[in-house]
């Protein structure tokens, strides 16, 4: 797996006193619905330790014997809807996809891209997927000074982050842009805000209705102070922070008034260790210590996308990279089982590994996602995957859908049955998984 945010620190030697380019400020920008088609094929599940078996066609093993179809948890029917193509930007350089996120009502995803390499440019895509088996790309706009890493949206605004440089020489090149925004009217790129925060790069964002939770990572002596920042969503200020001990912060996670950060501790020197961190009832105070879960015998990959997500009150599924999904009991502060990465033969194994976990519903089940790479996007049982306590099982993992040859699976994000991957510089591949 290619490092999402590795490159930063090289980058930023070099460019730091670059001149940024101007944002667009397209109020409703064209869009290309030629990067839109639809497929409508119906794929199935295979076998997570079949490197030549893909989903997408149906193969027979020698002698003519036909490939077993694995069923999906639930008999859900998988169907890839549609593929869509990365943008370029303006100098001509294919944006990678490399976060997804859907609203709270399932009816519009927005997809944020970004370039691989030293270079920075990104993009941002706005989906209308109100109906699931046609979705439709509904606004597109190119950002040629900024990647991004992360998106988040609410109704009425879209926030961005990841890394813009910074100028003037403080060492704030983690950067958040909020934009409004309106499913009729777009993004209203003339009233936009914006935020640097220490950090090479924001990895991660969550919004809730009071605040917006940032991310920034990776610490040094140019990039000082990087850690967990609270946002006011409307005006971008900082309303408490928690820096202290925390070089590498990868992903948060928010449920009811707890907030979970995963801290990956990858920086040299660093005193402290691999872990998932719990604050309850949002209180970041001097005085606070955190519910904190050692992941030290699993720390993720430098420079990866490491993603975390809460199934329910009590369970937290961690990405951890080469080190696969680890499963957290919050209740009790304890790894309660972990599922290990894949280890497909010829394929390398930085290519193979765990950068995000997602949940969705096929109207029957439950079902858990795992952003594998070239391994694909396996499924599993996620009420079973809750109960896990074994640390080295793939028993709950029905199987995996794995696209074409060097189309990896890097970020996944579903409600209900829309699930939507991001597939590098493959684009984005939307499928829809429900029950028969």
């Amino acid at each position: 797996m290619k490092s999402i945010f590795g490159k930063a620190i090289i980058f930023m030697v070099a460019t730091l006193s670059a001149v940024a380019l101007i944002l667009g400020c397209n109020l409703n920008p064209s869009v290309d619905q030629s990067r839109v088609t639809y497929p409508n094929e119906t794929l199935s599940l295979v076998d997570i330790n079949d490197a030549s078996a893909y989903s997408t066609t149906t193969k027979a093993l020698k002698g003519g014997t036909e490939r077993k179809k694995l069923e999906v948890p639930g008999g859900a029917t998988i169907t890839l809807v549609a593929e869509v193509s990365p943008p370029t930007s303006a100098a001509g350089d294919t944006l990678q996809a490399s976060h997804i996120y859907l609203s709270s009502d399932g009816e519009t995803a927005f997809v944020a891209y970004m370039l691989q390499h030293e270079k920075v440019s990104g993009g941002l895509d706005v989906f209308d997927i109100s109906i699931p088996r046609h979705p439709q790309l509904k606004y597109s706009q190119l950002f040629p000074d900024f990647d991004i890493a992360v998106v988040q949206a609410d109704a009425n605004t879209v926030f961005l982050a990841g890394q813009k440089i910074d100028e003037s020489g403080e060492g704030k090149s983690a950067y958040i842009l909020r934009i409004p925004y309106s499913k009729r009217g777009g993004l209203d790129m003339s009233e936009t805000l914006e935020k640097h925060l220490p950090g090479y790069f924001a990895t991660d964002l969550y919004l809730t209705e009071s605040a917006l939770y940032v991310t920034t990572g990776t610490a040094s002596t140019t990039q000082p102070n990087v850690g967990l920042f609270v946002l006011d969503p409307d005006t971008l200020e900082v309303v408490a922070q928690k820096t202290s001990d925390y070089p590498d912060l990868r992903s948060v996670a928010v449920h009811s008034s707890n907030v979970a950060v995963f801290e990956a501790a990858t920086s040299s020197p660093t005193t402290t260790n691999a872990r998932v961190d719990i604050y309850k009832n949002d209180d970041f105070s001097d005085s606070t210590k955190p519910t904190s879960i050692d992941l030290s015998a699993y720390p993720p990959d430098a420079g990866a996308k490491a993603k975390m997500e809460y199934y329910s009150d009590k369970t937290i599924f961690v990405a951890t990279n080469s080190h696969g999904v680890v499963i957290l009991d919050a209740d009790k502060g304890t790894i309660q089982g972990r599922v290990p990465a894949p280890a497909l033969a010829f394929v390398k194994l930085a290519d193979q590994t765990s950068n995000a976990v997602s949940s969705g519903n096929t109207g029957k089940k439950d079902l858990i996602y795992i952003a594998n790479g070239e391994a694909g996007l396996w499924v599993g049982d996620a009420s079973a995957l809750e109960e896990q306590t074994t640390t080295n099982s793939t028993w709950n993992i029905a199987g995996t859908i794995r696209f074409n040859a060097r189309e990896s699976v890097n970020y996944v994000a579903s409600k209900k049955s829309t699930v939507i991957c991001a597939s590098g510089l493959g684009g984005i591949k939307i499928l829809d998984i429900s029950a028969k």
